[in-house]
């Protein structure tokens, strides 16, 4: 990609301010991280496959997340109360 972590900070603040600027640029959320991890986390057949349409914007990323059964909300309060 090109730009260090400064640069993209300071471009950011930059399209922020514009209220349709993300969406023209895809750097709302999810696509403005999702694009880094992939960049540094797979293997050169998976960033073909999918960070380069997702940097020519044909495609969009997602993030999900789901518990391993219904306690994993108690199970998680219970942690934060003991950190």
């Amino acid at each position: 990609m090109g730009m260090g972590y400064v640069s993209l900070g300071l471009l950011s603040e930059i399209i922020g301010r514009s209220p349709i600027a993300p969406y023209v640029f895809s750097s709302m959320a999810p696509d403005a991280g999702n694009p880094e991890i992939l960049w540094y986390a797979v293997t050169d057949k998976q960033k073909e496959k999918y960070l380069q349409p997702l940097v020519n914007g044909d495609i969009r990323s997602c993030f999900a997340m789901t518990g391993p059964c219904r306690t994993t909300r108690f199970r998680s309060s219970t942690t934060l109360k003991n950190v």
